[in-house]
């Protein structure tokens, strides 16, 4: 994670738990995507983004889930 990313989530206005919720969400995905600045650089993250994806229909056809990142509840309620 960027070592700004915490003063740009405060320069936005956002208020200090939702800027320690957003730096806990993308440590979780950087623990298990890796560094999230390479994945930009190889392709603007359409990776991670993809595997996170879960929709409707998945839920329906009870899919497992896509990720890396071990959820405990509604998949579709955790994921994109």
């Amino acid at each position: 994670m960027r070592s700004d990313y915490r003063a740009w989530l405060e320069a936005q206005g956002y208020g200090a738990g939702t800027v320690v919720a957003q730096l806990h969400r993308v440590g979780r995905v950087e623990d298990h995507y890796g560094d999230l600045e390479q994945q930009f650089r190889a392709d603007r993250l359409a990776g991670v983004v993809d595997a996170l994806r879960y929709t409707t229909d998945d839920e329906r056809h009870r899919r497992p889930d896509p990720s890396r990142i071990p959820i405990d509840g509604n998949l579709r309620n955790n994921l994109v």
